[in-house]
């Protein structure tokens, strides 16, 4: 279904992913309705098939225009390749059922890639930030990114949250929804063609963070072992290896980046003891996967990591603040 404006051209096109029902991305979307330009706005909304009829197309109104898009059996990766191949606008930006916009977000976004980057992402903020679960989930996904920090280059973006000029991302063609299932890879792999990124930090999302440990960890180890299945598709086999008997090394490498960060934000909402605990446990949850992940492949752990990739509220011990 499209509801296209034909006199104009959406500056950005916002690409949100409803694996079943609207009022699994209704949060995300009253964000987006919030924005400073959402005039200038497509929303792309990717549904396996029966729940667009669901869909409240009042609450579409204020943009320039929608699509819904059937695409039966998603993932995540794959709906958001077809969102951006189907979008309208110059400009995509990924969003998540569990992270919300600042209401500049899409005017600061859009204002940043009148530049030559490749990608554009934001700052990011703890949408729960009620337990040590929470921040030290937090510190290792997105610490890199978070507040206070001034606007410039970065090495890698925020994956899932981040903006692209459409065009960088349709150059991958049929290999698109690949390089999105671990976005760190398209990262480096855009850097590798010498794409330059930046962090626009006059705007955020608020995510919400695992607090339950089972889950959080259960987490950890699909997105790890995906994300070094995907990246050892390019490796020789001895390289593999290499990086298979390294992965013990892993964790003592990125708690020096997480530890930094923590003092970097001066975070003090807890003891650092305790924190500095559940980071070291949970990258070494995350190097025993990427291990697997770089001598086997990524096994189910793709099609597994569906069942944290939405409705991030059920591993969550309080109510989210948004801020």
């Amino acid at each position: 279904m499209n509801h296209s404006n034909i006199e104009t051209t959406p500056a950005l096109s916002a690409l949100v992913v409803i694996p079943d029902t609207f009022e699994t991305v209704a949060r995300t979307l009253h964000a987006l309705q919030q924005q400073s330009c959402r005039e200038r706005l497509e929303i792309v909304m990717v549904v396996p098939s029966a729940p667009y009829a669901k869909i409240p197309l009042r609450a579409l109104n204020d943009f320039d225009s929608y699509q819904i898009i059937e695409l039966p059996n998603l993932t995540y990766a794959s709906a958001m390749a077809e969102a951006v191949r189907r979008a309208r606008a110059p400009l995509v930006v990924m969003t998540e059922d569990h992270a919300f916009p600042a209401p500049n977000w899409a005017e600061r976004l859009i204002a940043a890639h009148q530049k030559p980057f490749a990608a554009v992402g934001p700052m990011v903020r703890n949408a729960n930030p009620t337990g040590l679960i929470s921040w030290a989930d937090f510190f290792i996904a997105y610490g890199k990114w978070a507040e206070p920090l001034a606007s410039g280059r970065q090495d890698f973006l925020m994956g899932h949250n981040s903006s692209y000029k459409r065009a960088a991302l349709l150059e991958y063609g049929a290999e698109l929804e690949k390089m999105l299932q671990a976005e760190t890879v398209l990262f480096y792999d855009l850097a590798a063609r010498g794409a330059e990124f930046w962090l626009e930090a006059t705007t955020y999302v608020a995510h919400l963070n695992f607090e339950k440990p089972r889950a959080w960890l259960r987490a950890t180890w699909y997105q790890a072992r995906v994300f070094a299945a995907q990246r050892a598709t390019r490796m020789s086999r001895t390289r593999r290896l290499l990086y298979a008997f390294a992965a013990p090394l892993i964790p003592f490498v990125r708690f020096r980046r997480v530890r930094r960060d923590i003092v970097r934000t001066k975070f003090s909402a807890h003891p650092r003891v305790g924190l500095y605990a559940l980071v070291l446990a949970n990258l070494f949850v995350d190097a025993a996967a990427q291990a697997l992940g770089y001598l086997f492949g990524r096994g189910s752990a793709h099609s597994a990591d569906m069942d944290h990739e939405f409705h991030r509220e059920r591993y969550i011990k309080f109510h989210p603040t948004g801020e």
